[in-house]
């Protein structure tokens, strides 16, 4: 059969199909015209793939199910036990939310104390509430932005001292508090410059950003914090919140003209709201870019539903804007 009737008998996009078959999951045979020919059994480990994805299981477990070297009983055993744990937290989490809530406790009065007690772990462990996350990336070689604001501090030099020399005719600063005279310019001129030269007046020429966190995800902390990251890099960013439709999100980036689509989920069982977002944006005909992160996100997942790119961090997500804007307008 062809990949439309197999598309059409599984109810999975083309591109899912590809890229399990990219990851060996599954062998259709190749017609002597090049064209690939799929069978039922195709069809059933297709169908077998979905079922376990949707389950939250990895490629890899699969992949190990297929070759004989786990057991359906033991990964599922596995699985059961980790949505169990992360079910566990978000009972606690609802259970805290409602009585803080009963007590009509305002946010000036909020005794924190009182309820952090009934934590049953640490808040810096792993987990859907892990304050590990709420922290600024991590500069990874700090001493490249040492010699680069080294750079910058001697090409501010060269504007200054050519005046020094020619204008005033006075030789260049070489005693201990010439030189510390010549550093403060050079600072105080950085601190004029630096915002003069980066400044814009009005932003919409600035490449657009439509980040959110998907539908049925309350949880927008690593959102801010990437779309913080991308408005200081140069980025014009639309954020639209928490919880937020595929409808919604598709029409902000239309509206806006973006170029790049961000989202994020926190959770296994919202992050296929990112395979319906990716879906509803080819049907809509929105060229946007779609990178996805979170801290249940993987590239694996990403490849799977057809989405341009995966980010780890913040950091990493600039990194990653840049880069498919760079090969998409080269």
């Amino acid at each position: 059969m062809t990949i439309k009737e197999v598309e059409s008998r599984t109810e999975l996009v083309r591109a899912n199909i590809r890229y399990y078959e990219s990851q060996g999951l599954i062998p259709p045979v190749r017609r002597e015209n090049g064209y690939r020919e799929y069978t039922q059994q195709d069809v059933d480990t297709l169908l077998k793939i979905k079922l376990l994805r949707q389950l939250g299981l990895s490629l890899e477990v699969i992949r190990q199910l297929q070759q004989g070297e786990c057991s359906l009983d033991a990964a599922l055993t596995e699985r059961e036990q980790a949505l169990e744990h992360e079910q566990a937290e978000l009972d606690w989490a609802a259970q805290m939310c409602r009585q803080i809530r009963l007590d009509r406790t305002g946010y000036e009065s909020l005794d924190a104390g009182r309820y952090l007690e009934r934590l049953d772990r640490p808040a810096d462990q792993p987990g859907h509430f892990d304050l590990r996350r709420d922290a600024l990336p991590t500069v990874p070689h700090p001493w490249r932005r040492y010699f680069a604001r080294s750079l910058d501090l001697g090409l501010y030099e060269m504007l200054w001292l050519p005046i020094w020399m020619l204008v005033f005719r006075l030789p260049p600063p070489d005693s201990v508090m010439g030189k510390l005279v010549s550093g403060y310019v050079n600072l105080v001129l950085m601190l004029v410059l630096e915002p003069l030269l980066l400044k814009n007046t009005d932003g919409t020429d600035l490449p657009a950003v439509v980040i959110a966190t998907v539908e049925g995800d309350i949880h927008d902390i690593g959102k801010n914090l990437v779309a913080l990251m991308l408005k200081n890099h140069g980025f014009r960013v639309i954020d639209l919140g928490k919880d937020v439709p595929k409808e919604e999100i598709v029409r902000a980036a239309k509206e806006n003209h973006a170029r790049i689509i961000a989202l994020s989920a926190l959770m296994t069982t919202t992050m296929q709201r990112m395979r319906e977002v990716v879906s509803y944006a080819r049907a809509e005909k929105v060229d946007a870019k779609i990178i996805i992160g979170g801290a249940v996100i993987t590239q694996e997942y990403a490849d799977e539903i057809g989405a341009d790119g995966y980010s780890a961090d913040a950091a990493d997500a600039v990194r990653l804007a840049r880069r498919l804007l760079s090969s998409g307008s080269s």
